[in-house]
């Protein structure tokens, strides 16, 4: 029988670790194996590249000097303490890089813009571009192109409006606060603003405090396989505000819903291949409302069934994948049935219990919990 709130036994929970999203690479359709086993990020006393202080004026002057150099080494940005407005786009072929920012508390070091889905493109260009960052011949300049050299009136939407937005593998982001901080209406419906997207293999992101509200954290997929570790963040956001492709793990992370904009709200929003096996796993994870969020007014997630305004076609469409595993949950999420139906599909939730009826039974989502606690919790 269907169930509003699937838990999976112990025997499958114990399949569901970082080792098997990490395992597989390369192409959806023909995935290797080819285990991932993130580093411990090391202290480095000496920056290849300082950002402030008179050295280079933003993140993306760095990023841009570490391509230059011609380096193939992983290369070191520091980030002094301030806030750094303006976009920063790392492309693909970029060296391995670890940016990381100086601050001795979160809040510290941050990089923000204020840029949402509803803008035109003539407007993007003058908030991104208005300091001539992006330059024909640089690194991102086709990055900064593919959006900027679409029609003037046209809207930017959501994918463009990321404030850091890397296509890099192999990047390391740590104790950066990165926003965007586009103040929306309350309840305006079209407040899509990504404050980090990622489309690079083997990304890690440490200590990072990632803040919007609709569309926070975009961990981008398409064709290939792109894995993610998220590690002692803080996530805040009202809808969707952890959304995509990716096979992505979640450790001691925290998650926040804001009621800026509205008293209710949905966090993870996944659109994993249906043929793909690993989405999100959030493991000793927080997830929190402010006072302003409606009690049992916030739902753990639904799944994102991309693409399908036709209506969920079994097989074809995504099937979003997460596993909440020993997280704490507070009062304010639904405890009957913390689910809400598919984003774009709106097709309704409906829950199975174990691998063996999702294999069954083609309409059944992937969104499961394990041992989690908290006042919220099953």
């Amino acid at each position: 029988m269907p169930s509003d709130r699937p838990q999976l036994p112990p025997h499958e929970a114990e399949h569901f670790t970082s080792a098997a999203y990490f395992r597989l690479a390369g192409s959806f359709a023909s995935p290797d194996t080819e285990p991932w086993l993130p580093q411990i990020l090391e202290p480095h006393t000496v920056a290849d590249h300082l950002v402030g202080a008179g050295h280079h004026a933003s993140v993306q002057a760095a990023v841009n000097a570490a391509i230059a150099s011609g380096r193939r080494e992983r290369q070191t940005i520091h980030v002094l303490p301030g806030e750094y407005r303006g976009a920063v786009y790392i492309p693909a072929g970029t060296p391995p890089l670890s940016i990381i920012g100086l601050g001795q508390q979160r809040g510290e070091v941050r990089l923000c813009l204020d840029l949402v889905a509803t803008v035109s493109i003539g407007e993007y260009r003058a908030r991104v571009n208005a300091d001539g960052r992006f330059q024909p011949g640089d690194p991102a300049w086709a990055m900064y192109q593919s959006q900027a050299d679409r029609p003037e009136g046209d809207a930017l939407g959501t994918f463009g409006t990321a404030t850091v937005w890397s296509q890099a593998t192999d990047l390391v982001i740590a104790n950066l606060s990165l926003c965007n901080d586009f103040p929306p209406a309350p309840e305006a419906r079209q407040a899509q603003a990504v404050a980090l997207r990622v489309d690079g293999d083997r990304t890690q992101l440490l200590g990072l405090d990632l803040d919007s509200l609709h569309d926070t954290l975009f961990l981008n997929a398409r064709e290939r396989i792109v894995r993610v570790l998220a590690r002692d963040c803080r996530i805040a956001g009202d809808v969707d505000f952890l959304f995509g492709a990716a096979s992505a793990v979640f450790e001691q992370c925290e998650f926040l819903m804001r009621s800026a904009r509205r008293p209710t709200g949905i966090v993870f929003a996944p659109s994993t291949p249906a043929s793909h096996p690993w989405g999100f796993l959030a493991q000793d994870c927080r997830f929190r409302c402010d006072a302003g969020v409606t009690p049992d007014g916030a739902s753990l997630g639904r799944a994102w069934d991309e693409g399908a305004r036709e209506g969920y076609r079994p097989g074809i469409t995504a099937n979003g994948q997460l596993l909440i595993r020993e997280s704490f949950i507070d009062a304010h999420f639904r405890r009957e049935a913390p689910w809400a139906p598919a984003a774009t599909s709106a097709r309704p939730f409906r829950g199975c219990d174990t691998l063996a009826q999702v294999d069954a039974d083609p309409h059944c989502n992937r969104l499961w919990e394990y041992a989690n606690h908290g006042p919220g919790a099953a």
